[in-house]
């Protein structure tokens, strides 16, 4: 596969570093987690041997994403890099995913909204095509209400309730249905000649979603803490 010019092809550790180190990009990575992460290497590779405007936009956008998945506490670290370096096609095909997802996005703070996706996963807390799902949700929308959604969710809303709350794009998304309306038969027969009114919930996936920004960034700020403690 080839992105941004670069060459995708399986490396091992010690020739990623080698790569990292003729670069001069060490300033990507604080620690030796993602310096043996093959996808890593070209990730840092298209943001060091261009010029391009399109380029260091996009390399903009990786050092974010690679800057997010640093902020994991200590004892997730072996976890997430024997994950996370694990050669088969299932992580060659999300790695891919990752890379072509950094690309489209037209505003960079998704990169830690796809980051936080991407935790989770490594972390077990959901399941590869539900991390695809996600991202393209990620993608497709609207930060704001991406993120907006991801922190209170829409449960038992209306749509006048979801307009004020500034969601009424999430409702088009695979992140939200109707919930079920009681029938004019039986609002009839309680004595109730109202027309009903439409209220939404999250899906399945919408739940997941949640859950997995949550997780993911709770795993980041907790890392965060333990290094703030550190230094004091």
């Amino acid at each position: 596969m080839k992105l941004k010019g670069v060459i995708m092809s399986k490396m091992t550790a010690l020739e990623l570093a080698g790569e990292i180190a003729e670069l001069g990009a060490d300033q990507f990575i604080d620690t030796e987690l993602l310096k043996e992460v093959p996808f890593v290497g070209w990730m840092i590779k298209s943001y060091t041997v261009s010029d391009s405007i399109r380029d260091k936009l996009y390399g903009i956008k990786v050092k974010k994403f690679l800057t997010a998945i640093e902020e994991i506490p200590a004892e997730k670290r072996e976890q997430f890099k024997e994950a996370i370096t694990n050669q088969n096609e299932d992580t060659n095909k999300l790695c891919e995913k990752v890379l072509m997802s950094l690309d489209t996005i037209t505003d960079v703070s998704k990169a830690d909204m796809i980051a936080d996706l991407f935790i989770a996963y490594l972390d077990n807390q959901i399941s590869k095509d539900n991390f695809k799902r996600c991202v393209d949700v990620v993608c497709n929308n609207f930060v704001d209400d991406i993120h907006l959604f991801s922190r209170i969710g829409i449960h038992g809303m209306d749509y006048d309730g979801i307009a004020d709350a500034g969601l009424a794009s999430i409702i088009y998304t695979p992140l939200v249905k109707e919930e079920e309306k009681e029938s004019s038969q039986d609002r009839l027969r309680r004595g109730d000649e109202s027309e009903p009114v439409t209220s939404y919930t999250e899906t399945s996936l919408g739940d997941v979603f949640i859950h997995a920004s949550k997780h993911g960034s709770t795993l980041r700020l907790m890392a965060r803490q333990s290094a703030d403690k550190v230094e004091c």
